[in-house]
């Protein structure tokens, strides 16, 4: 199945919680071919998006480590932004039992161990926290939070990392990799069991992880060779750019930090495929996969032909969908009390095909019109 798709237009310490925090999961080897321009820019858009830190993914004895990480302290220390180092790479090892992360040490099992699961991660007694790798919920369902739960019941008052991520298709032969979970309403569900939930942190997965298809960081020409090394059968990250998701982290961010954000300027996401879900043939893509002792599914049943939608508003509106210049009544299937907030809905294909374009408007007068690219 083809999937590209449309997007229109964001601490770790010793058995003591610290301020609520949110970082973004970066692999360190797509940025081998950074400048330090590059390491400036990403961390300039992760800044006003509200991102506290990069969680920067090295695999051990990875040679083009060394130059990317001293490029990217270099840069971060200048902008003053944070960054911490993410063993969850498979390997050998040996890892260090300790880093440093804002003067203060830690274990890095947030992510190595958690693969686990929580119980069996724990069992070994030297976790200070654990980060939850499932992101993506189980065939056609919506996300969820029993893993949550799981996480923090055996956690017993230790810091629990919330992951959280837009999507996920990977089609990369030479990684064994060729599959995708559930997405279409998952970046505002997931946002919104954050809130409910309330864990001392949150992971973005991922800023830059393009085999996987959820990105939120910039797209770069130079940062597309996983696509020549892992076999991929075309590229399909190139100008998709998902600038659109960290358009409204700073309001979900600033409210899981403090309870309360503020709405300076309103605004409006879109995000859809291309084609209809059975258009294509699957291309040996499965919906789940086996790797991860899933059953698996045909990917068709488990997206939803529809165009999706989120706009964040300091009042309620009406939604309207073009599909090819046939227009569609939109409905809000999630509305902020006190209706100010993020309001959430769909609708579906129904068939047509053409230019897409959502408009947000109040008593006919037109506010907000998104054309996707």
């Amino acid at each position: 199945m083809k999937l590209l798709i449309f997007l229109a237009i964001f601490l770790v310490g010793p058995c003591q919680v610290q301020a609520k925090a949110v970082f973004a999961h970066f692999m360190v080897g797509n940025a081998a071919n950074y400048s330090i321009s590059n390491w400036e820019n990403d961390i300039s858009l992760a800044q006003p998006a509200h991102i506290d830190a990069f969680a920067l993914n090295i695999a051990y004895n990875d040679p083009t480590s060394a130059d990317s990480l001293l490029n990217a302290f270099y840069a971060a220390n200048s902008l003053g932004f944070k960054l911490f180092l993410s063993f969850d790479y498979a390997g050998n090892g040996p890892w260090p039992e300790e880093d440093v992360y804002n003067g203060q040490p830690f274990v890095s099992t947030f992510e190595d161990w958690s693969s686990l699961g929580a119980k069996a991660a724990l069992e070994p007694g030297v976790a200070d926290g654990l980060f939850s790798w499932a992101a993506w919920p189980w065939g056609g369902n919506d996300m969820n939070t029993y893993t949550d739960a799981s996480y923090l019941q055996f956690l017993i008052g230790l810091p629990y990392m919330m992951p959280a991520s837009p999507w996920f298709f990977t089609n990369l032969p030479g990684y064994n990799k060729n599959w995708l979970w559930r997405g279409d309403d998952l970046w505002y569900d997931r946002w919104q069991q954050i809130l409910f939930v309330q864990p001392e942190f949150v992971e973005i997965i991922s800023w830059n992880d393009y085999g996987e298809s959820h990105y939120i960081g910039p797209l770069y020409d130079n940062a597309f060779a996983l696509f020549t090394i892992g076999q991929g059968p075309y590229n399909y990250a190139a100008n998709m750019p998902h600038d659109g998701w960290r358009l409204f982290l700073p309001f979900v961010i600033d409210t899981y930090k403090n309870g309360i954000a503020s709405i300076t300027q309103e605004g409006l996401v879109s995000w859809y495929r291309l084609n209809p879900a059975t258009t294509c043939a699957t291309g040996e893509t499965t919906g789940n996969t086996a790797s991860q002792l899933q059953i698996e599914f045909e990917p068709y049943g488990i997206v939803q032909d529809k165009v999706f939608y989120s706009a964040l508003l300091a009042s309620s509106a009406t939604v309207t969908v073009s599909i090819g210049g046939v227009v569609q009544t939109g409905t809000w299937e999630n509305a902020p009390g006190g209706g100010i907030g993020i309001y959430h809905g769909s609708v579906p294909f129904n068939g047509d095909t053409g230019e897409v374009i959502v408009t947000i408007s109040r008593s006919g007068t037109y506010q907000l019109e998104h054309r996707p690219l």
